[in-house]
């Protein structure tokens, strides 16, 4: 029987994989949770003549793009401003029926963070008694 030897170096790197890997967000994790906010994507390719205001209510419709289903963000003038974030859409249906707002307006940040939308909470509709 040999004896077994651990290298300094190759012991940390492999403690380190781990516990980046217990830490990562892994998708399995969230499928069952609501989607309550989302940053809009797609926002510099649609170009809007009149920009949302923070607080301003705004539509999600559903449509298809290349065959896959999709949901639209529009503002109340029909503009659409960008589309929910595909990693979104498992958890945010049915988001027609809902209410949605612009919670966050930040023009000056990455594009795909310039409007954060919002569900409207409603007091007292998830309560149990």
């Amino acid at each position: 029987m040999g004896t077994t030897m651990i290298h300094r170096r190759k012991f940390v790197s492999v403690l380190a994989l781990a516990a980046a890997a217990v830490g990562l967000n892994w998708p399995f994790k969230k499928e069952h949770l609501r989607v309550n906010w989302f940053h809009v994507a797609g926002v510099r390719y649609n170009p809007v003549q009149r920009p949302p205001k923070m607080n301003e209510r705004v539509l999600l419709r559903r449509n298809y793009w290349h065959g896959s289903l999709c949901y639209e963000v529009r503002t109340e003038a029909d503009e659409r401003i960008g589309y929910v974030p595909l990693r979104c859409l498992v958890n945010i249906e049915p988001a027609e029926g809902q209410e949605w707002y612009i919670s966050a307006v930040n023009r000056r940040g990455v594009p795909w963070k310039h409007y954060k939308v919002a569900r409207e909470q409603s007091v007292g509709s998830d309560l149990k008694i």
